[in-house]
């Protein structure tokens, strides 16, 4: 899977996240494209449902972004 998120929501859900948490590494191996603004992560799916709940959590502007990624991946 690849998750997107905008430049904002990365940084927003960095900044509110604790250091303990699963999602941490995940979102830090986040690959920045500048052109767009947008970071891109590629992961399995227990790692996008990890983002999801931390997001849910810590950073509900990233939810919908994430959530795209699970609704693209149900599309038949």
């Amino acid at each position: 899977m690849v998750i997107s998120l905008s430049s904002i929501s990365h940084q927003l859900f960095l900044s509110r996240i604790k250091q303990p948490s699963p999602a941490c590494p995940i979102l830090k191996k986040a690959v920045e494209i500048r052109a767009v603004r947008k970071y891109l992560i590629v992961c399995d799916r227990s790692e996008a449902e990890i983002l999801c709940d931390a997001a849910k959590k810590y950073c509900p502007e990233a939810v919908p972004e994430i959530d795209a990624v699970f609704r693209l991946a149900s599309y038949p």
